[in-house]
């Protein structure tokens, strides 16, 4: 198998981060909507300093820990289940353990959590890796010890 390059793998995160971002604005929506708020007013009160009741804060909060438990069970599952995410699967690529063996629940685990965490705090530098790798692995690759191919 072809291992897949940085091109499709960018375009296949950008589809599956597009899709998570719609459902996420949808769930927060739906969330804010429960707690009688909306985002313009949360955001503008936030900036305006308006904040008298105090409960602002804890409600976004709880929303960015729903965002990114679904962001996390996104790509763990999707990846777990058949090695592609939505995205990958429209670009054409799949994740395959280094030896040759088809993903699993744990180095899908660790591939997305604390592999895609780390790829993205150093500024991105952990996917870029794949531009000049030999075996074209990101920083979650290695942690993980996957490739991804061309299918």
């Amino acid at each position: 198998m072809k291992p897949s390059g940085f091109r499709r793998r960018y375009v296949a995160l950008l589809l599956d981060i597009t899709a998570l971002e719609i459902l996420g604005l949808l769930l927060s929506r739906t969330y804010l909507n429960q707690s009688g708020m909306d985002m313009g007013s949360v955001l503008i009160r936030m900036a305006l300093g308006l904040d008298q009741a105090g409960n602002t804060l804890p409600i976004l909060t709880g929303g960015c820990l729903l965002q990114a438990l679904l962001f996390s069970a996104y790509f763990v599952v999707f990846t777990g289940i058949c090695g592609q995410t939505p995205g990958k699967k429209m670009m054409g690529i799949q994740v395959w353990r280094e030896n040759g063996q088809p993903i699993d629940f744990r180095a899908a685990t660790l591939r997305s959590i604390p592999g895609y965490l780390l790829s993205t705090i150093t500024l991105g530098l952990g996917f870029l890796m794949v531009l000049t790798d030999p075996r074209q692995q990101t920083l979650h690759d290695k942690i993980a010890q996957t490739r991804v191919f061309i299918v």
